[in-house]
């Protein structure tokens, strides 16, 4: 794919789901792998506000990005603990068992809305996505994934549906 062909520039190699590949020349040396690695976090910053990964008991081991502006939480304060484990994280829609379910079958998950209140008085949103990966004989060995911040959207999806129910020019409620 595009992302391939845009790594394969820089040295013939790529990572995909955080294995190397190998590129037109057949070796993956170790500068190579070093520069796929950088393009690749580039990449994915892209796309996301922060990346992540958790070992196999789902416990954050890594993030990476602009996680404490987007939700007033320190990134040392996630090491070691689970999503749940969180301070004042708001169960997500289903609940934490059914995020769970997803976790324990090692199956992919995209947009899990997470909602904290924030120390003044707002409210943070984040959504987070994230695949399981395996070593070379297939053993689980944790999670990784990106996060948004998705605070604006979710606060302006909050003031559409407020208006529509509201005309604040009668101050009635349709």
């Amino acid at each position: 794919g595009v992302l391939a062909e845009l790594l394969a520039q820089f040295g013939g190699a790529f990572l995909y789901c955080g294995k190397p590949h190998l590129g037109r020349a057949g070796e993956l040396g170790a500068a190579q792998h070093k520069v796929a690695q950088g393009v690749a976090m580039s990449l994915t910053l892209l796309g996301a506000d922060w990346y992540w990964d958790q070992d196999a008991s789902f416990r954050f081991t890594a993030i990476r990005g602009n996680l404490a502006d987007s939700i007033g939480m320190a990134i040392d304060e996630h090491p070691g603990r689970t999503a749940w484990e969180l301070p004042q994280v708001d169960p997500p829609k289903g609940g934490w068992e059914a995020h769970c379910r997803i976790l324990n079958a090692h199956e992919s998950f995209r947009d899990l809305i997470l909602r904290r209140p924030r120390q003044d008085g707002g409210v943070s949103y984040v959504s987070m996505s994230g695949e399981p990966y395996f070593d070379a004989r297939g053993a689980f060995l944790g999670y990784r994934g990106i996060g948004r911040d998705i605070t604006k959207q979710k606060l302006n999806e909050a003031k559409t549906s407020r208006l529509a129910r509201f005309d604040p020019l009668t101050n009635l409620y349709n």
